[in-house]
């Protein structure tokens, strides 16, 4: 196999006009012969090049040379790959910065692997970018990042693209200073002395409790295996255009019928909280981490079914447990005083009974139409993260 080299004319180095590039298992064979330079066993040459198709309007490679390489396809980073290569070129560039780009660059080159962007942008935009924000650290993003997008902002419909991508992830483009949009500040009166109590310390100062308590044993019924889906969730950034009290957003996958009973934060670790949402019609948990981006849906609709006719219809309240018990929630249905235990960890329910006269049967009354006062079960929260839980029935 042969390969023509033409190069031009470097004063005083090795000059080579037209010569044939041999590559020979037996060198002396071809020693001597004009115009010939033999390849040496152990010669290696990597060419780096663009894929095909727009915006690279070059000679397709693989096509013209592809037979003489062994060609690799090599993909962008993954995001974690990305963002320690990032911190290696912007030490001093605040993380939740280099997060923001990771996660835009990453979508804008999933829009154009589906078609509906042209320029895939590469890490060499984004390197460009940390660069830049490590040597002039007080130039806002949104100004360096005009430099990558300028050109494309004279397409409307790739503006709007690019736009809602990066307000998506928190790149404030376009925003001005004055978009703050805060919640008017109303001054408080003076505060006025009303009254004070005190406590008298009468007889004993060891008096006994004023209510008796019992020690009863809790009994568990379960487990009960269920399926937990997963869903992707996207995050919005709320303070792209505006700044608001709105931090961020996130839109989850309800139906028209579904409503929302109780929402309640857990939190796991010093960096990570969990989001729970307890919906109802029918009644079903919602939970997702807030740096993740995938949420995971329980439908618990075969242990609180829906009667016929809208007659009962469960109000559920959340409480999630904190450390050892951590994944582990607490669902109450208010109308029956039902205790369900659900750990997310290994996808199990349990039901709890404190004690045997304390369920009771769902009354024939509806909870959003009825005018008869029904007294409820309530379950007090205030304590969960130390495992401490109330139930109460009102006005009890």
């Amino acid at each position: 196999m042969g390969l023509v080299f033409v190069t031009q004319t470097v004063p005083s180095k090795m000059e080579y006009i037209n010569c044939k590039l041999v590559y020979s298992t037996d060198p002396a064979s071809v020693r001597g012969r004009k115009n010939v330079i033999v390849i040496h066993p152990d010669f290696r040459m990597i060419v780096l090049a663009n894929r095909p198709g727009f915006p690279f309007l070059g000679n397709d490679f693989f096509g013209t040379l592809g037979d003489i390489f062994s060609c690799h396809a090599v993909d962008n980073p993954n995001p974690d790959s990305e963002l320690a290569m990032l911190r290696q070129y912007g030490p001093e560039v605040p993380e939740p910065v280099l997060q923001k780009l990771v996660a835009a660059f990453g979508e804008l080159r999933s829009l154009a692997d589906q078609g509906i962007i042209n320029y895939p942008y590469s890490t060499r935009e984004v390197v460009n970018i940390v660069k830049h924000l490590q040597k002039f650290p007080t130039e806002g993003l949104a100004n360096v990042v005009r430099n990558v997008f300028d050109f494309d902002s004279y397409n409307n419909e790739m503006r709007e693209i690019l736009i809602r991508i990066l307000h998506k992830h928190g790149i404030p483009i376009g925003a001005k200073p004055t978009s703050v949009l805060l919640a008017k500040e109303f001054p408080l009166p003076d505060p006025k002395f009303m009254g004070y109590w005190k406590v008298n310390q009468l007889g004993n100062t060891q008096q006994k409790f004023l209510c008796p308590i019992e020690t009863r044993r809790t009994d568990v019924k379960g487990p009960l295996y269920i399926n937990v889906q997963a869903f992707p969730m996207e995050r919005h950034e709320a303070r792209s255009l505006s700044f608001t009290e709105e931090h961020a957003f996130w839109s989850l996958p309800l139906n028209e019928v579904n409503l929302v009973c109780d929402v309640a934060v857990a939190q796991e670790n010093e960096t990570e909280n969990v989001l729970y949402v307890a919906t109802c019609n029918p009644v079903s948990l919602y939970f997702m981490g807030l740096s993740g981006a995938n949420g995971y849906y329980v439908d618990l609709y075969d242990i609180f079914p829906r009667t016929v006719g809208g007659i009962w219809q469960p109000l559920v309240t959340v409480a999630p447990l904190g450390n050892p018990l951590r994944g582990q929630v607490i669902l109450h249905e208010e109308q029956t005083n039902t205790i369900l235990l659900l750990d997310t960890n290994t996808c199990t329910i349990r039901q709890l009974l404190l004690s045997p006269d304390m369920h009771e049967a769902p009354k024939r009354t509806s909870w959003w139409g009825s005018k008869e006062e029904v007294r409820s079960h309530k379950m007090c929260r205030e304590f969960s993260h130390q495992n401490w839980l109330v139930f109460y029935k009102e006005e009890g």
